[in-house]
């Protein structure tokens, strides 16, 4: 598990930066080469498709090779090298290709193009007519429910997925991946500048620094109060209790409001970082003083996260019999309250360790002492013999969604 932490937190880190330079690389071409209309600059998402793909394949070989160089085969932690730098290459394409698609759709809407980080002019940034938000954030919706479509046909084809080779099914997990990830960052774009554009248009302030904390304070508000919603919806099986797809979608979408959470956040530190250089170019060059501030911001925000965050995010959603060793946990801390509480009766005692063997069974992987012998398990009370009920097994929501797991019922009651 510490290995593990370690992996997934530094691919993290390096799969943000090496995205951004994905995005200034790509979109460099485009501002260069591809400016002349919102056609010709959507031309550069498939260049830069097939520029990643060729990269990927090439990195996947290296990996392969190191990771059989020895004894030629890979060991575990081989593979979880493997996995973390595939899923980070999906991220950085879908972040990628879908800024620079998302680029192309301001330029069609607006007439003007963005320049490479997506920053316009001002007097263009408080221009923009309600008409042009609406057609943005309506082209967000539209890449949520494109995202939704890799769901679909995963679904349906997946039985003659599995009778493809190795190769092919791997090159469609991946290709697949990269889809989602597209889809879902370009629908967190959208929906950013979208709402930037109709802050900005009215006019309450002229100060981009202030718009860029206001618009993060309102994504940040709007997005967990949805999010808040939506993992009640799931949570309580709103939507049927084998609604994979449908959860699955939910997942997405909530997903998606993360990501636009940590874009606006993102771009408000950019320009807050931006505005402190100016004032201090006197004293500092502002590649300088822009290189020790975000030093400083990753040597504060990184410890927490890789310790506590995504700690936490792993103890939750990682594979079945870890979720099962987390709810161990969490029962085994139950059962020592119960027992230190005075108020606990005896019954309830006996009633909690029965339940606590139980979760340690589905935890560890062991049957339990009836399986497969025709027996019942049965308790001696004032009322005669009652058969021992056994505690729910957490549902399972798919093969790439969250498991959840209500953190707010008792386990043991």
């Amino acid at each position: 598990e510490v290995v593990e932490l370690r992996v997934k937190s530094w691919a993290e880190l390096f799969a943000h930066l090496a995205g951004f330079a994905s995005i200034n690389a790509w979109g460099s071409l485009q501002q260069q080469i591809f400016n002349g209309s919102p056609l010709l600059a959507v031309c550069v998402v498939p260049i830069g498709w097939i520029g990643l793909f060729v990269m990927y394949t090439g990195y996947d070989t290296v990996r392969e090779y190191i990771a059989t160089a020895d004894d030629g085969k890979k060991d575990e932690f081989e593979y979880m090298w493997d996995e973390e730098a595939e899923e980070v290459e999906h991220d950085i394409a879908g972040m990628s290709l879908s800024f620079l698609t998302v680029q192309a759709v301001r330029f069609h809407i607006s007439g003007v193009l963005p320049d490479q980080e997506g920053i316009e002019e001002w007097n263009m940034t408080v221009s923009h007519t309600g008409v042009q938000c609406k057609q943005l954030l309506g082209i967000g919706f539209l890449f949520f429910f494109l995202s939704l479509l890799p769901l679909v046909l995963e679904d349906k084809f997946k039985d003659g997925i599995h009778k493809c080779s190795h190769r092919m099914q791997e090159l469609v997990t991946r290709s697949t991946e990269v889809w989602n990830g597209f889809f879902m960052f370009g629908n967190a774009w959208c929906f950013f500048y979208g709402v930037k554009w109709a802050l900005a248009s009215s006019g309450f302030t002229s100060e981009n620094a202030l718009l860029s904390v206001v618009l993060a304070l309102l994504l940040s508000a709007l997005s967990f109060m949805f999010i808040f919603i939506l993992d009640k919806v799931v949570d309580n099986q709103l939507l049927g209790e084998d609604s994979e797809v449908a959860d699955a979608g939910v997942e997405k979408l909530i997903t998606a409001l993360g990501v636009l959470v940590g874009f606006s956040w993102e771009q408000s530190f950019d320009v807050a970082v931006s505005v402190v250089s100016a004032s201090s170019k006197d004293y500092l060059p502002p590649a300088v003083s822009k290189l020790l501030m975000s030093v400083l911001l990753v040597a504060i925000v990184f410890p927490a996260w890789r310790l506590y965050i995504l700690k936490t995010l792993h103890d939750i959603t990682d594979d079945e019999v870890d979720e099962g060793r987390f709810l161990l946990k969490r029962a085994s801390e139950e059962h020592r309250e119960l027992f230190l509480d005075k108020e606990t009766e005896e019954h309830a005692l006996d009633m909690a360790h029965l339940k606590m063997k139980q979760h340690r069974r589905l935890a560890l992987g062991k049957p339990t002492p009836t399986q497969g012998t025709g027996l019942k398990h049965l308790r001696v009370t004032t009322m005669g013999l009652v058969e021992v009920d056994q505690p729910a097994v957490p549902r399972r929501l798919g093969k790439f969604s969250t498991r959840r797991v209500r953190l707010e019922e008792p386990l043991l009651a």
